[in-house]
């Protein structure tokens, strides 16, 4: 389940300096000769990580070698060697981990492989779990922000608002400039049951505002993934703007600024690729409010298509009937 190199979803990319064994002129060694070294020489772990970074490894290492490697005498400072020294690591040009702003972080193999089963864990009970685990067992780590937003993100997906932001909090003491925490936070803060439950609805509401407008400064700086094209990076910028805006549109919505909020879930829609179906509800409820009974029934509509064999559907057809009934 684990692979040795951690790539960001997010969201996410870490720092390794190592120059490419090609430009040592020595061939690269292979599992079995790493192996064989380590036996022969585990009372000089120095000698054998000299070794490793100055040859490079053929191969990743994986969660069975790891195996292997310890049975041979394979310290912790070993396999960040051979993690380090493998190709995937080495042919990537420039940094395989950063922040959401592009700072390079700081990670070791266990950290990497332990990130990258959490990103592609399916379950959401069980990535929250293993975020959760994570952090007890790395509690110094550098991608520790980028280990709750994952955990957020799973409490968001399952409709659990106040964990979400509890733990996209938890995430921006460590990262105040963690873009995806941050759009986290400003999205469940500006959920209107988040907002009807709140002591202070008008300090929530001011805080999800923040929040979202704090991400689209911040989307300039976000840097490329790993083989990301210039055209794929516009495009998860765009996706990113659009999750601010439609945050920030229901803020407008429930403080009665009305056409703000028309503004807002339009931009919204306009940069998603694929809008979700709740934009066009949402912006249906802003036109209907508003008086605009048209619009409004034309954004059901959308809502309706979009979110064919949903509970959005049914809504948004109850909400044009009742329209069509004034």
């Amino acid at each position: 389940m684990w692979k040795c190199v951690a790539r960001l979803i997010f969201l996410l990319i870490l720092a390794v300096t190592v120059l490419p064994a090609q430009e040592t002129g020595k061939q690269l060694l292979n599992e079995q000769e790493v192996y064989q070294l380590i036996k022969k020489q585990k009372k000089a772990p120095e000698v054998i990580e000299k070794t490793l970074r100055a040859r490079g490894v053929d191969f990743d290492l994986s969660e069975d070698m790891e195996k292997k490697m310890r049975k041979a005498g394979a310290t912790d400072e070993i396999l960040q060697a051979i993690w380090s020294t493998g190709p995937t690591v080495r042919n990537f040009k420039g940094n395989e981990f950063s922040s959401a702003t592009g700072a390079p972080l700081s990670v070791t193999y266990k950290e990497a492989m332990g990130y990258d089963t959490l990103a592609k864990e399916p379950d959401l009970d069980t990535k929250i779990r293993m975020a959760m685990e994570f952090a007890d067992r790395f509690p110094k780590s550098e991608l520790l922000s980028y280990v709750f937003t994952q955990a957020a993100d799973a409490f968001e997906k399952k409709g659990d608002y106040p964990n979400a932001m509890k733990t996209g909090q938890r995430s921006l003491e460590l990262d105040p400039d963690n873009t995806y925490s941050l759009l986290i936070v400003a999205t469940s803060l500006s959920e209107p049951s988040m907002v009807r439950s709140a002591e202070d609805s008008t300090k929530t509401l001011l805080e999800a505002k923040t929040d979202a407008e704090r991400v689209l400064d911040l989307l300039p700086k976000l840097p490329a993934r790993k083989d990301e094209t210039p055209e794929q990076l516009e495009a998860r910028r765009d996706g990113i703007a659009a999750g601010a805006h439609a945050a920030l549109g229901a803020v407008a919505m429930q403080q009665d600024d009305l056409n703000q909020a028309i503004t807002e879930f339009n931009q919204a829609i306009s940069l998603s690729k694929s809008p979700n179906p709740s934009l066009y509800f949402r912006l249906g409820e802003v036109y209907s409010n508003a008086g605009k009974k048209q619009e409004a029934i034309q954004a059901y509509t959308k809502a309706a298509e979009l979110g064919k064999g949903t509970v959005i559907e049914t809504y948004a057809k109850q909400s044009i009937q009742e329209l069509q009934q004034k």
